[in-house]
């Protein structure tokens, strides 16, 4: 279960190699997803038959301290790859 720190949830995983963490809140518009420590996330995978099955994903720009949208949209069900060394945090928007 997550603990409220400055009004956002916080959840601490052991995290073991090739594991899937599901969260999945009664209702969300958005997640912020933020590694605190341990290894990078390297990919997402979202449900499918939530509004339109699309979501938007943002990436953290460290340049500006902030999420800006990567102009990738994410289809409910199937799998994204971050990519070789996989990301430190991004978030999901257009729930």
């Amino acid at each position: 279960m997550p603990i409220i720190i400055d009004g956002n949830f916080q959840f601490n995983f052991n995290i073991r190699l090739n594991q899937r963490i599901f969260i999945d809140p009664p209702v969300a518009i958005g997640y912020d997803y933020v590694v605190g420590s341990g290894p990078n996330i390297a990919s997402v995978l979202l449900p499918g038959g939530i509004g339109d099955g699309i979501y938007d994903l943002f990436l953290f720009d460290t340049g500006i301290g902030d999420y800006v949208d990567s102009g990738i949209d994410i289809v409910g069900g199937v799998e994204h790859f971050f990519g070789a060394g996989g990301v430190n945090r991004f978030s999901i928007r257009g729930i």
